[in-house]
């Protein structure tokens, strides 16, 4: 069940960045999801992982770790056929403030175990679940790029708004593929089906402001790019900022992204996220996940509207 280490090296991926600098950033993203993934393989009592956890990634890094630690859980769990075992008992503690990571890592493993989709779903936080279908995306573009962007593959058994989150996920995966480029990252989202630009666009947001490497211009220059989708790259940026202020590991890239993207701090634009939480319930035409991000869409594009 381990994972080689080479495997999150660019050169194995096929992914291409502008600097020596940004490539060695990128990868110890992932080095450091490798870490928290073999950390719980190896610390199966969620308490004393957390710890270990803490103790060896730095506070900016450590919300990917947890991402892998969870999907280590998720699939030893799987492996047991153990709806509720350690993947609740980390979501529901040690867990709990990286819960947006934790689910994203959950999608992981659903990848990995594909006919495990709707068994792995069944009972989940009916808001949350949608991250992991959106880590799925990403894995999948991660690990199998051509068949994911060049052949628009997308696994048969995600049927309606799961396609989707499937997208967000590959939209937040390009950040890698293309080392944070712009011009890249643009061209790949043109280059897949229409329906699908407002939640890649979503996905590129939030791995814009969550993982970042780039500075202001470049940011600036991803939002003209996004044109009439920037709300939907906004709305991303806003789930990044939330996930790393209930993380208690705000970054400056993730306060910079909110500057530009939404026109107000990281706090504020976090705070929208939970004002579109109220009075939030599932409809028949879409599930409660969309009606959520809508939201967010309308406080930011209101909010800036404002401060023109």
């Amino acid at each position: 069940m381990r994972i080689p280490p080479d495997e999150t090296k660019f050169e194995t991926r096929g992914f291409v960045a502008s600097s020596n600098q940004r490539r060695e950033y990128l990868e110890s993203i992932g080095d450091t999801f490798v870490f928290g993934y073999h950390a719980a393989l190896e610390t199966p009592e969620v308490n004393t992982l957390a710890l270990h956890m803490e103790d060896n990634v730095s506070q900016d890094m450590l919300g990917f770790a947890y991402e892998g630690a969870a999907m280590a859980i998720a699939l030893t769990d799987f492996i047991q056929f153990k709806r509720n075992g350690n993947f609740q008992a980390f979501i529901k503690g040690p867990g709990y403030n990286h819960s947006y990571m934790a689910y994203v890592g959950l999608g992981w493993a659903i990848a990995r175990m594909p006919f495990l989709y709707r068994w792995a779903l069944k009972n989940e936080d009916p808001l949350l679940k949608w991250l992991a279908v959106e880590g799925y995306g990403f894995h999948q573009c991660y690990f199998h790029t051509y068949k994911t962007l060049s052949l628009r593959k997308v696994p048969e058994q995600l049927k309606g708004y799961a396609r989707r989150a499937f997208y967000q996920g590959v939209g937040r995966c390009l950040w890698f593929v293309h080392g944070g480029d712009s011009i890249p990252m643009k061209n790949t989202i043109e280059s897949l089906p229409e329906n699908y630009h407002s939640d890649l666009w979503s996905g590129l947001g939030l791995a814009c402001a969550y993982a970042g490497g780039i500075g202001q211009i470049e940011i600036e220059r991803l939002i003209e790019y996004a044109g009439p989708y920037s709300m939907d790259f906004a709305q991303g940026v806003a789930f990044a900022s939330k996930a790393r202020l209930r993380a208690n590991n705000l970054t400056a890239h993730t306060e910079m992204a909110a500057q530009c993207a939404c026109r107000c701090s990281a706090e504020k634009a976090a705070k929208y996220t939970d004002l579109a939480l109220e009075n939030l319930s599932e409809s028949p035409s879409s599930p409660a996940y969309e009606t959520w991000r809508k939201r967010i869409k309308t406080l930011i594009s209101e909010n800036n509207a404002v401060s023109l």
